[in-house]
């Protein structure tokens, strides 16, 4: 239904909203994101999807990063940037079992952005963009990785 007001909506700003909402509820519908469930999966390429959909009409930039990480897949995150020219502090953000990286765009929208501070949001292994990482003591290893590969 959201995505049908999304692709119906002629304002830009509503359109990403409608996206926006439509990413929220696929995450709602994949959760509590097991590994092995293929409707849960399903979902959340659909959450990614419509996020993806949402940041092409949102202010601000939004850059799908990957992050090569030693001894196993890369993890993916998004970068989103306050208008301007940066460069901008940045403020990394990594989703939890209850929230995906995906969820905190309203929190840089209201907080982040109009202080000019970009926000990198990393999923927590085993779940969403890094379902292919397990959850361990040393999962900290991950964001490392993440931090050392940023630009300076």
């Amino acid at each position: 239904m959201w995505q049908q007001k999304a692709c119906a909506e002629e304002d830009p700003q509503l359109s990403g909203r409608h996206w926006l909402h439509a990413a929220t509820l696929y995450n709602i519908a994949a959760y509590p994101h097991l590994k092995g469930d293929d409707l849960a999966e399903q979902a959340q390429a659909l959450s990614n999807r419509a996020y993806e959909e949402a940041a092409q009409r949102l202010p601000g930039t939004m850059r799908q990063m990957e992050f090569t990480v030693p001894g196993g897949a890369p993890i993916t995150g998004f970068l989103h940037m306050p208008k301007g020219d940066g460069p901008f502090p940045t403020v990394l953000m990594c989703g939890g079992l209850d929230a995906m990286q995906t969820d905190y765009y309203s929190l840089y929208e209201r907080y982040f952005a109009l202080r000019g501070i970009a926000m990198l949001t990393i999923d927590m292994p085993s779940v969403g963009f890094s379902s292919k990482w397990k959850l361990t003591q040393d999962s900290s290893l991950l964001h490392q990785h993440v931090l050392k590969a940023l630009p300076k």
